[in-house]
């Protein structure tokens, strides 16, 4: 049914005002998501240029470790992987250490905005004991940390956001990571 020119004419005037965005978004979440397309060049340059040891490039298996919104990438490399045929299962560790199949042969994907995630940290060092190899994505804390005295590969969230929105870190990060080890 179409709509009478009158109301099509109010929607448009209100989808205008700034005022109305305002009242509908005072947390600013519209302005924060503009960085989104800097995120994701931030990240896939990031990964880009990371030098990893040739071992990264034989796992058997990827599992990105994290809590939240740094868990959310995961979910959805997972789910493109599986889209695109990857070889490699890509699973997301939402709990504290690391299921016992996880070795050498696994690459653990570190991700914490705050890099303070107990879960997340927990992972990170049962990964380091079971000697897997291990990127870090945060933007520091504790395990921006010890990833750097382990000199482990980091890829450094400058996003000041919500650990949400910083969906360009997350899921591009990973994706990139990918791409670089073919």
């Amino acid at each position: 049914m179409p709509v009478p020119r009158s109301a099509n004419h109010e929607t448009s005037a209100t989808q205008d005002d700034a005022q109305v965005y305002q009242a509908a978004d005072p947390s600013g979440m519209r302005h924060r998501l503009r960085t989104l397309g800097n995120q994701c060049h931030e990240a896939c340059s990031q990964a880009a240029d990371l030098e990893l040891p040739d071992s990264y490039r034989t796992v058997r298996a990827i599992v990105v470790a994290g809590m939240g919104g740094s868990a959310t990438g995961g979910d959805l490399l997972a789910d493109l992987s599986v889209a695109k045929g990857v070889p490699v299962p890509i699973f997301t560790w939402r709990d504290y250490g690391l299921p016992q199949w996880i070795g050498r042969d696994t690459l653990v994907i570190a991700s914490s905005y705050s890099g303070e995630t107990k879960e997340t940290l927990s992972a990170f060092r049962c990964a380091i004991e079971r000697g897997a190899s291990v990127v870090v994505v945060t933007s520091g804390g504790t395990l921006g940390r010890e990833a750097e005295h382990h000199g482990l590969p980091v890829i450094s969230v400058r996003a000041r956001c919500e650990p949400r929105l910083a969906i360009g870190y997350s899921f591009l990060a990973p994706v990139a990571l990918m791409a670089h080890l073919g």
